[in-house]
């Protein structure tokens, strides 16, 4: 939450949340999702079921990062870099153009041109 209130992102609501609230026949409509966890937690990804794209884009868990105040908030901050790098190259992919079959090889271009940061003290 620091990270994201040092780059004027408000996020005083924001909680983690289990996959259970997304899913069943009050669950929001998905037409993309993006997992990036890696290792968050010990916990493997969601398996995700439904008729959406999906795309994978890891990264480490800067929470698993130990040492100085100044280390962990230099993880979250690379870590934020990455996410918003990509997001940013999302936004601008041509909508029109994109059909089931080419938005997961879009995305995972997006994943190879903006590669995920090891983070020193302590995840990969």
């Amino acid at each position: 939450m620091a990270e994201l209130a040092r780059r004027g992102i408000e996020a005083h609501d924001a909680r983690s949340k289990s996959w259970d609230e997304y899913t069943g026949p009050d669950g929001p409509a998905f037409d993309l999702v993006v997992t990036v966890c890696d290792s968050a937690a010990a916990e493997s990804c969601p398996v995700l079921f439904g008729d959406f794209a999906k795309a994978h884009w890891g990264l480490p868990d800067p929470a698993a990062v130990a040492g100085d105040p100044a280390t962990i908030r230099e993880a979250f901050s690379r870590t934020q870099d990455v996410i918003e790098k990509r997001l940013a190259a999302l936004v601008v992919l041509p909508a029109d153009n994109l059909t089931p079959q080419t938005l997961p090889q879009a995305l995972a271009a997006i994943a190879e041109r903006v590669p995920a940061v090891a983070l020193v003290g302590g995840s990969p």
